[in-house]
């Protein structure tokens, strides 16, 4: 029996709509020393510190002092930032969380780091690199503040609770946040990214590269989570985000798992454009896995993919875009990685549902190395009137041996619409564009057809397309 998101995620799916789109104050201590006893004399206000006195035991004459600034210069303001050039420096931001702070050097830390529940302020890493964090759960709790230009290596994250991340929840501003190598792994967390853990909705995030490691393959059998290099679940808009080279995101590979796995994130429930993986980079484990997307419930668009994905978890849908494309809209869009699975396997999407949702503009050069039960160049499955197929192409070879294995689309069901689609009917194997079902809108070319831009009927090769240098078409 297959399982909707809806069934084990619905509470960020149900109450999310799409609409497309191109100071906790600081405490300082201020001392009094009378009678030869310290006592609190003061508090500081937006972000700066209060001056205290010492007092005289022998005159009662005070003297006016300020304390120490535990950080390398500054003064908390916008024009004034703290600055941070140490490690010793760094340590003290959490106790400055709604303060304007600047990293001035690169940090290498040791042990674990203190961690923050809210940050409001400001904190420009100026890409500077931070080296060594670990934490249990987050650094940042919840971010509603902004952050921006900060770099991390050799991170150490264990996953624990709600949101895990170098960021647990954001609610604010982040911007150019690079994951250059390291760990996000665990036995628990429910929505888990390399950088941030949940985007909440109506936020924007710009610039996110990752090239490490999450790894949530050691969730218990039946476990859920949701799992993506850069994004744990996304509810609100990013725009270029990158995988690497390196970049793993792992989920529980076991037949009872219930992971949601993707490599940019783990789950799209909003405005996704320009994600990006590098050849060599591998998603795998999840009962949904993409190569951009676990599964997408909102808008994918200008997504380019060269991760290898597969997953041996029974009934998974797996694809090199999404495994699972639930009343989700995918435009102009390519996938270059292999994938494989168990059950629905495409190069776009695993399987898709909803009457809503729509794949347009995309095409599929990535091998579908399995023979699972339905498989597909560019759609695994369609479900009953799922939506709609338009100006896409396949032109790889679909293995023999599964149970509905097409070029173009493995598995039709009624109310499906198909149009200005095709595939390539010179390569070996399977021969049927549909492999069960049948629809119209589909169109078998021979190689040599494939670098004719007249045999795309239709297409606008203008804008969109364009004939690329190997004489196929490719997306601008």
């Amino acid at each position: 029996m297959k399982i909707k998101i809806a069934q084990f995620f619905g509470h960020f799916v149900n109450s999310f709509k799409i609409k497309r789109i191109k100071y906790l104050v600081p405490l300082s201590i201020c001392l009094a020393l009378t009678f030869g006893v310290f006592q609190n004399c003061g508090t500081a206000n937006n972000g700066t510190q209060s001056n205290g006195s010492i007092g005289s035991t022998s005159s009662g004459s005070h003297i006016a002092s300020t304390p120490a600034n535990p950080f390398c210069s500054g003064s908390g303001t916008s024009s004034d930032p703290y600055q941070v050039c140490d490690a010793a420096s760094f340590a003290q931001i959490w106790a400055f969380p709604s303060a304007f702070i600047a990293l001035t050097a690169n940090i290498s830390l040791s042990g674990t780091t203190t961690t923050i529940s809210t940050f409001s302020g400001t904190l420009n890493g100026a890409n500077y690199t931070i080296s060594g964090l670990q934490v249990v759960g987050s650094w940042i709790a919840s971010n509603t503040g902004t952050l921006e230009n900060l770099q991390f290596s050799n991170v150490l994250v264990t996953a624990s609770g709600t949101n895990s991340g170098i960021i647990g929840q954001n609610s604010g501003t982040v911007s150019n946040i690079s994951f250059l190598s390291g760990t996000v792994s665990g036995t628990a967390g429910e929505e888990v990214g390399g950088i941030i853990g949940t985007n909440t909705s109506s936020i924007t995030v710009n610039t996110l590269y990752f090239n490490g490691t999450v790894d949530m393959s050691n969730l218990a059998g039946g476990s859920s989570s949701v799992a993506g290099g850069c994004v744990g679940a996304n509810h609100g808009t990013i725009s270029d985000a990158i995988a690497g080279a390196a970049a793993q995101t792992l989920g529980n590979n076991t037949s009872s798992s219930e992971a949601i796995v993707g490599e940019i994130v783990g789950i799209n429930a909003g405005l996704l454009e320009g994600a990006v993986t590098t050849q060599g980079s591998t998603v795998s484990g999840g009962l949904f896995t993409g190569g951009i997307a676990g599964a997408n419930t909102g808008v994918i668009g200008g997504a380019h993919s060269q991760t290898n994905v597969n997953t041996s978890v029974t009934d998974s849908e797996s694809g090199g875009i999404t495994g699972y494309n639930d009343a989700g809209i995918i435009e102009v869009a390519e996938n270059g990685g292999s994938v494989s699975g168990v059950y629905d396997v495409g190069g776009i999407v695993g399987r898709q549902d909803g009457s809503t949702s729509s794949i347009t503009d995309c095409a599929n050069v990535g091998n579908i190395s399995t023979a699972s039960d339905t498989s597909g160049g560019i759609v695994g499955a369609l479900d009953v009137s799922s939506g709609s197929i338009t100006r896409v192409y396949s032109d790889v070879m679909i293995p023999t041996g599964g149970n509905c294995g097409g070029r173009l689309i493995g598995g039709v069901s009624t109310g499906d619409t198909i149009s200005g689609s095709y595939y390539n009917s010179s390569l070996s194997g399977v021969t049927n564009a549909i492999g069960c079902g049948s629809a119209t809108g589909i169109t078998g070319l021979t190689t040599a057809q494939f670098a004719i831009q007249s045999s795309f009927v239709g297409w606008d090769f203008t804008s969109t397309w364009e004939m690329s240098v190997n004489g196929y078409p490719a997306l601008q």
